[in-house]
């Protein structure tokens, strides 16, 4: 199947004969990267953010994200900086490219019209989800200049909130069709051969 399938445009599209193995490379760069940004994250723990900057991005208005700002030392917003800096560089269009890749494959794999039209449905909306990432870090990086601001937290708050959607039900759709791939791929090696 290729990407240019009718019903399969999707704004990523890979190779078809590579496609498999690209989206799998794809995967593992962005769980590094998940994991680099979590240490880079680390010095943002604190009673008042114990999920960190995710916390902060979450905050909604000017009393909560004040409560968290006062809670990191100059240290934690360094952090935060430099977290948020490289969350615009490098993990936002890796998760977009990855996920993107992850649920077209799936939409080719998925064997229902609906299933198919889901999963280009969520790899363009990842489009939107890294889009609102962008925002969502303008509002952090001017509160972490100029304290909280509760117009600032309420729009961080908002697209973050989308973002997390859009993400979340990409990274179902993916799990639930890869695990119907490798079921059929099961079925398939289990099947008695025909006669010689």
């Amino acid at each position: 199947m290729t990407s240019s399938k009718r019903g399969t445009r999707v704004p990523i599209p890979l190779p078809a004969r590579f496609e498999s193995r690209l989206v799998l490379g794809l995967l593992l760069a962005l769980l590094a990267a998940s994991a680099w940004m979590s240490a880079l994250g680390r010095p943002l723990v604190t009673p008042a953010s114990p999920s960190g900057i995710v916390d902060f991005e979450l905050a909604g208005t000017a009393a909560r994200a004040g409560e968290i700002l006062a809670s990191w030392d100059g240290a934690a917003r360094e952090a935060a900086r430099t977290q948020t800096f490289w969350d615009g560089a490098v993990f936002i269009p890796l998760y977009v490219v990855a996920l993107s890749a992850w649920v077209a494959w799936g939409a080719r794999r998925a064997g229902r019209p609906g299933a198919s039209r889901l999963g280009v449905v969520l790899a363009w909306a990842l489009l939107a989800a890294g889009a609102l990432d962008a925002v969502e870090n303008r509002q952090l990086l001017a509160q972490l200049e100029s304290g909280a601001d509760g117009t600032r937290a309420a729009w961080a708050a908002a697209c973050a909130a989308l973002k997390f959607a859009i993400v979340l039900a990409a990274i179902a759709y993916g799990i639930a069709v890869s695990l119907l791939v490798a079921w059929r791929a099961l079925r398939r090696s289990g099947r008695p051969a025909g006669p010689a």
